[in-house]
């Protein structure tokens, strides 16, 4: 099914006694809702932009209680069941029981009609945001960009990190920040993430000669690191698309990890296959260091924010030494990472890095550039 209608005026939407598989928010236009008893066909309700109709059937697929027409032209955005339940299996335990109970109750009392909604605007757009996600995945709609990543005392170009972007019809080119959060709420992130994985180790392979001992950063989302045989789909896409183990670098945050014991065994495994593993955002979480020691990293990401504090006196500076040096002790790597400046890429080489990326490189850029870009180099902004 679509995930999103578009109706007629007088089309039908569904018909009392139909098996209900889902439910509608009404975008635009009116939708008339109509039931037979004892012969006699009613006119029960009318509902418009903002409400929702077919509920029930989210909660046991159960028969339609009454029949949907539409007034005018009308477009609606569907809610499947299985984002319902997603959303119903990560809520807390009560709350779970009494929504399941409420739409019980719905059913048995309100024999002819589903009720509207009382979703906010917000909510809508929540929704709505999700269905048109799902199909561009579907359809073909992401992109995957490509930000350099730099080695000031080589002066060169040593990988790049693949970043996502959502080329919407209706949207345009939509940044990860509007929909990423909302990827990982819902459950979406993890086919996202399997795209990512494969199309990032897809174009480090056909980049070919540009790219020779070049790695990329692909970030990982809790979520997958939580699904049985993660690391054995990274195996698989390694095998496929004929790239080295060491060449495919995977990016956690530490949030993932507080709790998950999967999360924790999958990165085992993927080190074992001989991928690297890079601790991201480090200095802004508060078990970073614990972190370093109880799983195998081979390297820090420093936060963005802690660039523009190179360039000034403080405890900000004092805590890059601090974390340059602790990364050193400890045999690991770090990529210093929001370098938007040259005083900022000085002040990094002067306290001892050599490992970064940002907006002073250069911006992401999708793949038919980046081999541009590694072939012709960053000439005088390496210094």
């Amino acid at each position: 099914m679509s995930q999103r209608l578009y109706l007629q005026p007088g089309d039908c939407l569904f018909r009392q006694g139909d098996r209900g598989e889902c439910a509608y928010i009404v975008e635009s236009g009116r939708i008339r809702i109509s039931a037979t008893r004892r012969g006699t066909e009613l006119t029960l309700n009318e509902v418009g932009p903002g409400e929702m109709l077919g509920e029930l059937s989210l909660l046991d697929a159960g028969p339609r209680t009454a029949s949907a027409w539409a007034c005018d032209e009308a477009t609606l955005t569907v809610v499947t069941r299985s984002q319902i339940d997603e959303r119903l299996a990560r809520a807390e335990p009560v709350l779970r029981l009494l929504m399941r109970q409420a739409m019980r109750h719905l059913r048995r009392e309100i024999q002819d009609v589903s009720l509207p909604g009382e979703s906010s605007p917000p909510m809508i757009e929540h929704i709505r945001l999700e269905t048109e996600l799902l199909s561009g995945i579907q359809n073909g709609e992401l992109e995957l960009w490509y930000q350099p990543i730099v080695n000031l005392a080589r002066r060169d170009i040593e990988g790049f990190e693949a970043l996502v972007r959502w080329r919407s019809p209706t949207r345009g080119l939509v940044p990860p920040v509007d929909f990423i959060p909302m990827a990982e709420e819902t459950g979406l992130v993890v086919r996202l993430g399997d795209w990512v994985l494969h199309t990032a180790c897809e174009a480090l392979s056909r980049l070919g000669p540009a790219a020779d001992g070049k790695y990329v950063c692909v970030n990982v989302s809790g979520r997958q690191l939580e699904q049985v045989g993660f690391a054995h789909g990274v195996r698989e896409t390694i095998a496929k698309t004929g790239i080295e183990a060491s060449r495919l670098h995977l990016e956690v945050t530490e949030g993932v990890l507080i709790q998950s014991p999967l999360a924790r065994a999958a990165l085992h495994e993927c080190k074992d296959i001989g991928v690297r593993l890079l601790l991201d955002y480090f200095g802004t979480g508060y078990s970073s260091l614990a972190y370093l020691n109880q799983l195998p990293f081979d390297g820090i990401k420093i936060d963005r924010s802690f660039a523009a504090k190179m360039t000034e006196e403080g405890d900000g500076n004092k805590l890059v030494v601090a974390m340059l040096s602790l990364a050193q002790q400890l045999g690991r790597g770090v990529i210093m990472e929001g370098i938007e400046t040259t005083e900022q890429r000085d002040a990094l080489r002067r306290l001892g890095g050599s490992v970064c990326q940002g907006y002073y490189f250069c911006r992401p850029v999708p793949v038919r550039q980046l081999e541009e870009v590694l072939r012709a180099g960053l000439g005088e902004k390496l210094g």
